[in-house]
């Protein structure tokens, strides 16, 4: 779990290679495991303030999350053009709540690097 930058989206993805559908894995898998952490793709208003971001995450919960094959779902907010600054302190937000959760950041910094 974690951010992607690509292009104007602002994406929280996971990477949920033990429901590859390479692997014998179904989308509808995938799914169901991102509707039960939805906390990984939730934009706050500290992340949204950060960010610069309005509106409703696309696509909204409603109608699931974007994926590409075999194993990556993710939802995303258009930003403007970000600052290495925004981009670094929107990483630090996104590993805090992950660590905050128990996910897979144990390692990762805490505090303010700048």
């Amino acid at each position: 779990m974690g951010f992607q930058l690509q292009g104007n989206q602002f994406r929280l993805m996971a990477i949920l290679e033990h429901l590859s559908t390479k692997a014998g894995g179904m989308l509808a898998g995938q799914v169901a495991w991102g509707s039960a952490h939805a906390w990984v793709f939730e934009f706050d208003d500290e992340l949204d303030e950060l960010l610069g971001s309005t509106g409703l995450a696309m696509p909204n919960a409603a109608k699931g999350f974007n994926k590409f094959a075999p194993d990556f779902i993710y939802r995303y907010k258009k930003v403007p053009a970000l600052t290495y600054l925004q981009l670094l302190d929107a990483a630090l937000l996104v590993t805090r709540k992950a660590q905050a959760q128990g996910g897979p950041f144990d390692n990762a910094p805490t505090k303010d690097v700048t």
